[in-house]
């Protein structure tokens, strides 16, 4: 455990005499609603991305993705994402005090700190609590990941006219911690970019602490590597930094 996480749960204990999660499911209902024993609160991204291997792979079959990229992603924001992890007590909380609803549906919580406006497009028909639920839970949170690193890849190939970055993980997590404006302004810059003749164009992730990470931790993660296959006729994108 990070010795800042230690602080902070040593110092709520001391407040409050019991744990975080402890005090959420008190003054918080709502998260009981969730299975925490599959959250960030009850294990850390090493132990889930290893429990829940054979989902990664599932969900990166099923949404044409590199799983390394999944798994990356995820363990940036569970190591390098520390505030924000540690935030996700208070956004709880906050939206109890909403008569449990995010109101904005605008921060990220959970496995991948999947941003509430992105989860409920993806599950439109979901309430509050429910995509509160399930981007905590680990299952729901990887298939969220990866159903939205896939819109990405989808709408990059299509604005492109053809560029394929679906093997890429450190691309796939650039698009996945920006979003879809600089998918759309990349796409449209690299439409005309001369390097397709090649076959192949390059892609710098460098100014993104999310991609520059995952570009250099790429070893760590190719237990979770699956092989989508390129489409005929199709641009590759390769990453740099």
């Amino acid at each position: 455990m990070d010795p800042f996480e230690q602080m902070f749960r040593y110092g709520w204990l001391l407040d409050f005499g019991e744990s975080p999660e402890q005090s959420l499911s008190r003054i918080a209902p709502a998260i009981n609603q969730c299975d925490l024993s599959t959250s960030h609160f009850k294990m850390n991204a090493r132990t889930m991305l290893d429990s829940f291997k054979t989902t990664i792979g599932e969900e990166a079959k099923k949404n044409d993705i590199d799983g390394s990229a999944i798994a990356a992603a995820i363990a940036w924001e569970y190591e390098q994402n520390l505030k924000g992890r540690l935030s996700d007590h208070f956004q709880v909380y906050t939206s109890w005090q909403n008569n449990g609803t995010d109101q904005d549906h605008g921060a990220g919580m959970g496995w991948g700190s999947m941003h509430g406006a992105e989860a409920k497009k993806l599950r439109p028909r979901s309430g509050d609590v429910s995509l509160m639920c399930q981007r905590m839970e680990a299952k729901p949170a990887i298939a969220l990941v990866a159903e939205f690193m896939n819109n990405m890849a989808e709408l990059y190939f299509e604005t492109s006219n053809g560029i394929w970055v679906r093997n890429e993980p450190a691309i796939l997590a650039l698009f996945f911690n920006t979003g879809r404006g600089l998918v759309e302004r990349s796409a449209a810059n690299r439409a005309n970019d001369p390097m397709r003749s090649t076959g192949v164009v390059t892609l710098d992730v460098g100014q993104n602490s999310m991609a520059k990470w995952v570009y250099e931790k790429a070893s760590r993660f190719l237990a979770h590597k699956t092989h989508p296959k390129q489409p005929p006729n199709s641009i590759r994108a390769q990453a740099s930094v």
